[in-house]
Formats: structure tokens, C-alpha cells, sequence
């Protein structure tokens, strides 16, 4: 009878309850990162598969000269999808100002002269000023 319950005891092997695999398989699983993918490009071209992650929904290029913004994500084919944003502005803002450029510049201009007379007196100054102690 004590062989019978010895091998009793090791026959049936012990199975964990499908709530402890769940939860032990839910632990192991690796969080995402928070934030998002991708990277400033001059163009499309500089996108290579391997700067469309496949572990995130999508990847962001934004254009360096801010023109375009490409959204760039794989498909259900294996093939990446682009989708092109391209920023709407206004008509007002579209618009160059009917001035002439030397009319918009003459303020500026007038204000760069005063501080050129200013400093080049200031030199005349101290030039005269050094001439005399050294007399």
C-alpha cells in the first residue's frame, strides 16, 4: 500500500491554474514606450523601413523646412503606408507686402546709421584722446 500512495503522490503532475499562467504571462510582457516615433528628414527619400517602427502605430517625419509632414505607418499588405499633412495657411498671410523693400528697410537703415556715427565719433574720441597723453 505505501507503493501504491508513493506512486500516486508523483503520477499526476502538478498544472498551475489558467488565472496564474494569465497573470505570470501579463507580468513578462514589456510596456511600450511612451512618446513618439520618428525623427526630422529633408524628404520622403531619407525614410528608410527600418525608421517605421513595427511595435507602434505610426511614425512621425516632419519636414525640416516645416513644409510637409509625412505620417508613415506598415500596413496589413507588409507594405508602408505615407500619408502627406501639408499646412493650410491663410490668404492674408500668403501675401507679400505691396511696400518696397527699401521703404519697409528705411527705419532700420536710418537707426544702423546713427549708431555708425555714434561709434565712429566714440573712436575719434578716444584717438584724440591717446594723441594727447601721449604728448
Amino acid at each position: 500500500m505505501y507503493e501504491y500512495q508513493r506512486y500516486n503522490q508523483y503520477s499526476y503532475p502538478q498544472y498551475q491554474q489558467p488565472q496564474q499562467i494569465q497573470q505570470q504571462f501579463q507580468q513578462q510582457i514589456m510596456p511600450q514606450q511612451a512618446g513618439l516615433c520618428g525623427r526630422m528628414v529633408n524628404s520622403v527619400e531619407e525614410v528608410t523601413a527600418n525608421d517605421v517602427p513595427m511595435n507602434a502605430p505610426f511614425a512621425i517625419f516632419p519636414k525640416a523646412d516645416g513644409s510637409e509632414v509625412y505620417i508613415k505607418s506598415w500596413g496589413a499588405n507588409g507594405l508602408i503606408q505615407t500619408v502627406t499633412y501639408k499646412p493650410q495657411l491663410d490668404g492674408k498671410q500668403n501675401e507679400l507686402p505691396k511696400e518696397d523693400t527699401a521703404t519697409l528697410f528705411a527705419p532700420i537703415m536710418e537707426r544702423l546709421d546713427q549708431i555708425e556715427a555714434k561709434i565712429t565719433q566714440s573712436q575719434r574720441t578716444t584717438r584724440a584722446k591717446k594723441e594727447s597723453d601721449s604728448e
